[in-house]
């Protein structure tokens, strides 16, 4: 009997022993495996990040570049206004010289434009 009381509290000791060991292994492959583990975290977080930043990235491209289309679209209109004021008033000049018996050609290049000078008479 004593060896028996003797025997079951070596195999419960063995046990707690085990369990303890078991523990212990559970524990530390836990701190192996946390910094592999928060790496991957950090990883598919940085994936997720990179993922905001292109749509992001996109809206901006397309707002530049309605922008640019807008800002350009202005500069040919007031371009063409500008353009359109000067051959109005080549023409009003053109129309005075007839008016007062000038020569037209002489008052085209006396006008030194731009935008006349490659006209020839």
């Amino acid at each position: 009997m004593a060896n028996l009381d003797r025997k079951n509290d070596l195999e419960h000791e063995f046990k707690k022993h085990e369990q303890r060991i078991e523990e212990i292994s559970l524990q530390r492959e836990f701190e192996i495996k946390a910094p592999f583990d928060y790496q991957l975290t950090l990883l598919d977080q940085e994936d997720e990040d990179l993922g905001i930043a292109y749509g992001e990235v996109e809206l901006d491209r397309d707002e530049a570049w309605l922008d640019m289309t807008n800002r350009l679209e202005e500069l040919r209109e007031d371009t063409v206004t500008a353009l359109d004021r000067e051959v109005t008033e080549i023409e009003n000049a053109l129309w005075r010289a007839v008016a007062d018996h000038k020569d037209p050609c002489k008052v085209l290049m006396a006008i030194r434009l731009d935008i006349v000078k490659d006209i020839g008479c």
